[in-house]
């Protein structure tokens, strides 16, 4: 294991450096304090609790007990004001902040019923802000009411999102039918370093529990954190790196439980003054049973999973400087009994260790207001043990990440603008069971964003150039696929965003894309059997990176009580890479002979979303997605193509109750691979109660939910356990949560 991280610690400790450097030159830049209260609108009343966000510095507060909140040493500027509470509506301004001090009132309904989002523009400025944005944000109401044990379970019912996996402890999400190395997956900004792209057996490194909100980001904006912007970025926002000044200690404790698997957890999240600074502590616990369904118990399939972080962070007029030391274990099953597993099962072990450090720095330049690093050093193990203990294969990954991103001042019409470079590096070490060579990979990437405001038009474009080299520790020639040799790669991404602020509420945008994704070493290097996918998979040193075309057209209307959404895309994906059976069998395995190839690929698709409040303490909400899949030369059908899927929820709400009735639902899926097998569509009654009340320096939120009301017997398309073993049945949830 020192092969893998020694040699490079000298990475970590060069930036550590950097960063304090920039500390102790103390760059004399005016800043301002914001200040200001959260209010009842109809009655005045300060709103504790609330969580205020200033986007574009990515800093927030939590207020006081009678609403006062304060975000200090802010350089003058126009920013993005959002406010979340628990019973309002999350409200979004747009705020001029001068120095010394600007003040604000924030204004915040209360939520007769469960609504997206409230846009508060005060001038044509503000909404040709938010017009063209294509991300979304899971935070508030609809976070709890949706969380679950893994980060897709949580997002499965946002528009567009499906989940795939060999279990309920495995399932990934899926992004307009791409998912795996073709989403990207952030804690916090950076990269999880685990292995979950790599195969559906591989759960993703993230516990929902612990996350204050989950950001969807599309569009051009999306290049400055990664390449693959034909599907976009999942940023779980944990905020292990307290980088808001508090002057007394608080936090939240939270308790989740679910009867289908007799699931239980627990976690606590704690910020408070140290060191002339901001500590936070957080820690939570996961473990859950074998999962039942209508069919029966679904054997091997318990979880248990533990998580914490220790960080700390310091708030000055040159900026903001911090660190955290961020743990992740878990043990979780996947079940056997079904073509591609293992007969018995297997039990998965995994482990994560990720020493993270941030810093964002006042410039004191006309150009450019300030600059934002990040590092993270990460070190992952998975283990796959066979039914008698045995280590079926096993993995350790070392990861090094750098990211600098400078944010432009405003200049006329031209706003937000940003140049960020990027440098990252992994070294794998694989053993027994693995078909890939132990090897590293150096990827470099620089990326430029712009937005430009002008009239009703806003314009947001970026560019990214990336490089990878790749290479086997060492260099052989295979008899079955050449010669495994080191590969380099790059090329550019590309992404422009138009849209026009109509009358009556309406804005129209249009997206334009160039995506590159370089092979990642399976494709390239494989060479032995996968026995999640029963087959005997082959590598080819000879692949060319993934190069994806896309446009995007979208409609938003957003009236008193109303909000329509309307999206259509198309992507077309050159060299798509993917196992093609070869006809042959192996001799060694007797399984199946696949070898990766690249060819055309074609998808295209819509996504709507409804929200309707007919009364005043009712509201609809409706949503669905579908998505075309196939090979560009024959129209096949790709694999794994989610079907056509959706949900209908009526709300209601009243003073700090409310209520969900939902059907989600999905038609059959024919259009299908090879070797998959259709699935029938399924319909599905869900139903949720809420409520929240004060009492003390105390406030208490209690969600209750029921699953599966009727005990449906249903299988989702992506899963492979579907052959044996339908979706959960009947599920009683339990969230409870209190902050002080």
């Amino acid at each position: 294991m020192k092969r893998l991280i020694l040699p490079r610690r000298a990475f970590g400790i060069a930036l550590w450096a950097l960063l304090l450097s920039f500390a102790q030159s103390r760059a004399q830049v005016r800043t301002a304090l914001l200040e200001g209260r959260v209010v009842d609108r109809d009655t005045g009343e300060g709103l504790g609790w609330t969580s205020v966000l200033l986007v574009e510095l990515n800093r927030s507060a939590t207020a006081h007990e009678d609403g006062r909140f304060e975000i200090a040493h802010v350089p003058p500027g126009s920013y993005t004001l959002r406010a979340f509470r628990i019973g309002y509506h999350s409200v979004t301004l747009r705020v001029e902040v001068q120095v010394p001090r600007t003040t604000v009132e924030i204004r915040m309904a209360s939520t007769a019923v469960m609504m997206q989002t409230v846009e508060v523009a005060a001038d044509l400025e503000a909404r040709k802000g938010l017009a063209g944005s294509l991300g979304d944000v899971i935070h508030g109401v609809r976070l709890r009411q949706s969380l679950a044990r893994t980060l897709a379970e949580t997002l499965s019912g946002e528009p567009g999102l499906a989940s795939a996996g060999m279990g309920p402890a495995t399932v990934q999400p899926v992004l307009r039918g791409l998912g795996g190395y073709r989403l990207t997956i952030l804690e916090d900004g950076a990269g999880t370093g685990d292995l979950s792209a790599m195969s559906l057996d591989h759960a993703v490194a993230v516990d929902p529990l612990q996350a204050e909100r989950i950001e969807i980001l599309r569009g051009p904006e999306a290049l400055l954190y990664g390449s693959k912007a034909l599907t976009g970025v999942i940023n779980v926002v944990r905020g292990a790196i307290p980088m808001e000044r508090t002057d007394h200690l608080h936090g939240s404790v939270s308790l989740q439980g679910e009867s289908v698997n007799w699931g239980l957890a627990g976690g606590v999240g704690l910020w408070f003054p140290a060191l002339k600074g901001t500590g936070r502590v957080d820690a939570s616990v996961r473990s859950a049973a074998d999962v039942r369904t209508p069919s029966g118990r679904l054997r091997n399939t318990a979880l248990q999973t533990a998580t914490g972080s220790v960080g700390w962070g310091i708030d000055r007029p040159w900026g903001t400087l911090g660190g955290a030391l961020i743990l992740y274990g878990s043990r979780y099953g996947i079940p056997g009994g079904f073509v591609g597993a293992h007969p018995e099962g297997v039990t998965v072990e995994m482990d994560r260790v990720q020493l993270a450090s941030q810093g964002e720095f006042n410039l004191p330049w006309v150009a450019w207001s300030r600059l934002q690093l990040k590092q993270d050093l990460t070190l992952f193990r998975l283990r796959e043990l066979e039914s008698k203990g045995l280590i079926g294969s096993e993995f350790a990954q070392f990861t090094y990440q750098v990211r600098a991103i400078t944010r432009q001042r405003r200049w006329g019409p031209l706003r937000n603008g940003a140049l960020g470079v990027e440098a990252g590096y992994r070294d794998r070490w694989a053993a027994l069971g693995s078909s890939t060579p132990d090897l590293w990979e150096f990827n470099l990437a620089a990326a430029a964003y712009q937005e430009w405001s002008r009239g009703l038009w806003i314009v947001r474009a970026a560019l990214r150039a990336d490089g990878r080299w790749i290479s086997p520790y060492r260099e052989r020639i295979s008899r079955t696929i050449g010669l495994m040799r080191a590969r380099q790669f790059a090329d550019l991404s590309a992404s422009i965003a138009l849209a026009y602020v109509l009358p009556a509420g309406l804005d129209l945008s249009l997206g334009l894309v160039r995506a590159f994704r370089p092979p990642e070493p399976e494709e390239l290097y494989s060479e032995g059997p996968h026995l999640a996918t029963y087959s005997f998979e082959v590598g080819n040193p000879q692949l060319d990176g993934e190069v994806g075309h896309g446009a995007e057209l979208s409609l938003r209307w957003n009236r008193p009580g109303m909000r329509l959404r309307l999206t259509g895309f198309g992507n077309r994906i050159r060299g798509y890479i993917f196992p093609r059976n070869t006809g042959r069998i192996s001799a060694r395995t007797l399984l199946p002979i696949y070898q990766y190839m690249g060819t055309d690929a074609l998808l295209w698709g819509g996504e709507g979303a409804l929200e309707w409040r007919p009364l005043a303490n009712w509201g609809l909400f409706a949503s669905s997605s579908w998505v075309w899949g196939g090979f560009a030369d024959t129209r096949k059908p790709l694999p794994m193509i989610p079907p056509v899927m959706g949900r209908l929820e009526l709300h209601y709400g009243s003073g700090a109750l409310s209520a969900l009735l939902g059907l989600r639902f999905a038609m059959r899926q024919e259009r299908v691979d090879v070797f998959e097998e259709p699935t029938p569509g399924y319909a599905v009654l869900d139903a949720s109660v809420q409520y929240y009340w004060s009492g003390g320096a105390l406030l208490h939120t209690l969600v209750l939910g029921l699953q599966n009301l009727t005990d449906a017997a249903y299988r989702n398309h992506l899963s492979r356990v579907k052959r044996i073993m339908p979706e959960p049945g009947r599920n009683l949830r339990l969230l409870y949560r209190v902050y002080f």
